[in-house]
């Protein structure tokens, strides 16, 4: 069981390096697109292009810390499982207790605001890059640079934006998925208990 809780916190400090990485590489290629002196936009006139990439590492890191999230959803409820289903433990009162309080409204909403910042800056720095595509078009009309100048970002841009959606769309299925199952689980574990609780009422009775 310890070792179940300290998976858990494992998975919650790799998720926090992953957040902190996410603000890295979005300043990284963010610097290396803009903020470059003119002489060396003039040596690398397309260099601005890496900020095409953002948009797609930022969902990409989406994709690893909510992976990091389920993983950490699937043991918690695991142990809960296992604490209700071994007739709770008084070492496992605390943890029950916890897992039926975090489960409920109000703690839910305390931790969403992690997972707001997460998607949300993902969509943003992807509006963001749509946005430079077009000043780009405003800027420059010439159709020899407008294929390099445009395109490249409105595309890259709506990549990230759908990848983002997606990858929370997967992680909102696969997480109502699993307290489906989650309950479903329990439901059977209650039953039985329940069952045995009135069979030994019965033989006593008998007795």
């Amino acid at each position: 069981m310890d070792a179940l809780r300290q998976e858990i916190i494992a998975a919650q400090n790799a998720r926090i390096d992953l957040l902190k990485w996410k603000l890295i590489i979005v300043a990284t290629l963010a610097a290396t697109g803009l903020g470059l002196s003119k002489s060396d936009h003039a040596a690398l006139p397309n260099v601005s292009l890496v900020l095409c990439c953002i948009p797609i590492a930022s969902a990409y890191v989406d994709l690893l810390c909510q992976h990091l999230t389920l993983r950490m959803r699937v043991i918690g409820k695991y142990i809960r499982m296992r604490t209700i289903e071994d007739g709770a433990s008084p070492s496992s009162v605390d943890l029950i207790l916890y897992e039926n309080f975090v489960v409920s409204d109000e703690p839910t909403q305390a931790f969403e605001l992690e997972s707001f910042a997460l998607y949300y800056s993902s969509l943003l720095v992807s509006a963001a890059v749509i946005a430079y595509g077009v000043f780009n078009l405003q800027r420059d009309f010439s159709l020899g640079s407008l294929s390099l100048s445009f395109w490249p970002y409105v595309v890259s841009g709506a990549i990230g934006l759908g990848l983002t959606y997606a990858v929370n769309k997967m992680y909102e299925s696969r997480a109502a998925r699993l307290d489906s199952v989650v309950d479903t689980i329990s439901n059977g574990i209650f039953t039985r208990t329940a069952h045995r609780g009135v069979g030994s009422k019965a033989t006593h009775g008998k007795g």
